[in-house]
Parts: structure tokens; C-alpha cells; sequence
């Protein structure tokens, strides 16, 4: 691995267990670094530290890697230790990844309703379950209901700018 570029780092193979999950997520996954398979990580939910075994059996690799992420990642800091001076480490991208992966999947849950979004008006609203949300009901829906003038429905929209809406309004 070269120091001086930025890993790109991805998860696959997730494995959530919510109800195992106290103080930190429960999981398992599969770490991908640059495309390639390099670790299984996984946590307890207990709120200790991940487990990460590399495929390759050489802890040398992993703490390479750490190298290299405290040195092309940015430093963060918290609103209780004061400055950005923490380095990153991988077991934060895995726990970020992980949250952003859970978030996805109760996004696309929610968008087997139909969304929308009044206007001049926070929050999100849901059609009973019984609709699903495809092009001829949210039409139909449009055309017949008087509350549905200017509303934004999620389901039509691109699915970085539904999500996008769905976060910043759930």
C-alpha cells in the first residue's frame, strides 16, 4: 500500500443483529480496501472495540493501514475533548460505514410507502400501507386527492434527492 494515498475503504457482507446491539452496533462484515478483500471486522454491541482479523494473518498489514488512514484521513475532534486532533482510525470508518449501511436500509423500507412531503410544512407523511408506490397510484393519487396539490413525493424523485429529503425530514 502506498503511505501518502487515501485508502478506499468499503464494507460488504454486513451482518447486523439490532437486538445484540447496546451501547455500540452489534455486526459482522467483510472489510474491501481499494476493491480489495483484506479483513473481517465485527463488534459485540457491548460498546467495547471492534475485532478485526486480517485475511492475511500479518498484523504488520493492519497497522500499515492505520498508518496510513491517521495520515490521509482528517483529524476530528469531539464538543468534549476541544480541538480536531484525534487521528482517524478504522475502526471509526467501519462504525461510520455501518450507521450510513443501516441508514440506507431503513430509507429504502420506508420508500416501499408512499412519501411525501407538504408544502410550506416539516416532517414527512405516509400513505396507509395498502398503497404502493408506483407511478399510476401516486398519479391517481394527485389527480383525485385535494390535499396532494404541491405536495413533493419521495418516491419520485432521484434516490440520492429522496434520501437526502427523508433524512433531513424524518
Amino acid at each position: 500500500m502506498k503511505q501518502n494515498t487515501k485508502p478506499v475503504i468499503t464494507l460488504k457482507n454486513i451482518k447486523h443483529a439490532e437486538f445484540a446491539s447496546e451501547e455500540t452496533n452489534c455486526y459482522s462484515a467483510t472489510i474491501y480496501v481499494n476493491g480489495k478483500r483484506f479483513a473481517t471486522v465485527s463488534n459485540d454491541g457491548f460498546g467495547g472495540s471492534d475485532h478485526v482479523q486480517p485475511f492475511s494473518k500479518n498484523y504488520q498489514d493492519l497497522q500499515d493501514l492505520e498508518k496510513q488512514i491517521a495520515s490521509t484521513y482528517p483529524k476530528w475532534g469531539s464538543e468534549f475533548g476541544g480541538s480536531n486532533d484525534h487521528d482517524t482510525t478504522l475502526e471509526i470508518i467501519c462504525g461510520d460505514l455501518v450507521n450510513e449501511w443501516l441508514k440506507r436500509k431503513d430509507f429504502k423500507k420506508a420508500m416501499r410507502r408512499i412519501l411525501y412531503m407538504k408544502p410550506q410544512q416539516k416532517g414527512l407523511y405516509q400513505c396507509p400501507a395498502k398503497l404502493k408506490p408506483s407511478a399510476a397510484m401516486i398519479a391517481a393519487i394527485k389527480e383525485k386527492a385535494s390535499w396532494a396539490k404541491g405536495c413533493v413525493f419521495l418516491n419520485e424523485l432521484p434516490e440520492t434527492e429522496a434520501m437526502s429529503l427523508y433524512f433531513a425530514n424524518a
